[in-house]
């Protein structure tokens, strides 16, 4: 059974990884069922509080966040920004994302352009920049093999390698996929999926290199069901804040 994570909580799962010095492990499988007192929101906000006090905080860090104009990229640079980072964001269009354009935080961040599968390395690099830490949110769904491969494959090897070419990362965070979720790629999920899991295993094994192999540097978290916000969607399909808190109410209560 997989649990739900809201876009905020997994922002603040991120925040931990790339803003403090404690060892990471390389792969981070948010928990599955957890109990009535670690609800998702409050285990992630809580444990990134604490590890930031522990470790000197965000304060002055230089982040970059690769799909920064995204569902959850966007929670990531709100939450940085707020906890003194400076922040710059990479998508392709660099334009302020509307569910928070009228919000001071907004101002603060570099939202730079650039196009992860298109624009050539130098428009790249020179949006990316020189940060302390990486954390790509980049990631698509949809119903062609190809594109799916490209979009959470190609393009998050992309920025990884831009990355590497900095040479000022020192650690790295990617939002992969819970295991529970690959482990249907042989057994019910149509064909084309494929290219959405091999996707995810080249751009984990790409983060792993802008650190040179180092494990302790990078961080893969692996979330279930992500939902939040105010609306729902289709494409890409999005559960709002009320539903999805309903669902991981219920599945909280284990079997």
């Amino acid at each position: 059974m997989t649990i739900c994570h809201t876009a905020v909580a997994l922002a603040a799962v991120l925040l931990c990884v790339v803003t403090t010095t404690t060892t990471s492990v390389a792969a981070w499988q948010l928990p599955a069922v957890p109990s009535s007192s670690q609800r998702i929101g409050s285990f992630s906000s809580s444990s990134s509080m604490k590890m930031m006090s522990d470790n000197g905080g965000s304060a002055g860090k230089k982040v970059t966040v690769l799909g920064g104009t995204g569902f959850v990229g966007s929670r990531v640079c709100k939450i940085l920004q707020e906890k003194g980072a400076d922040v710059t964001s990479v998508s392709k269009t660099g334009q302020v994302p509307s569910w928070c354009a009228d919000e001071d935080w907004t101002k603060s961040v570099n939202w730079a352009a650039a196009d992860l599968l298109g624009g050539g390395s130098d428009q790249l690099d020179a949006a990316l920049g020189k940060p302390d830490s990486v954390v790509s949110c980049v990631g698509v769904v949809g119903f062609d093999g190809d594109e799916l491969l490209k979009g959470n494959g190609d393009a998050n090897v992309a920025g990884f390698e831009s990355a590497k070419r900095a040479g000022s990362v020192k650690r790295v965070a990617f939002v992969s996929v819970a295991s529970e979720v690959s482990d249907c790629e042989e057994n019910w999920l149509p064909e084309f999926f494929g290219g959405y899991f091999e996707g995810k295993r080249m751009a984990e094994e790409a983060a792993l290199g802008v650190v040179n192999g180092d494990e302790g540097s990078v961080c893969i978290v692996k979330p279930s069901f992500i939902y939040g916000g105010d609306e729902f969607g289709l494409f890409p399909p999005r559960v709002n804040d009320a539903y999805g808190s309903a669902v991981e109410e219920l599945l909280s209560l284990g079997p």
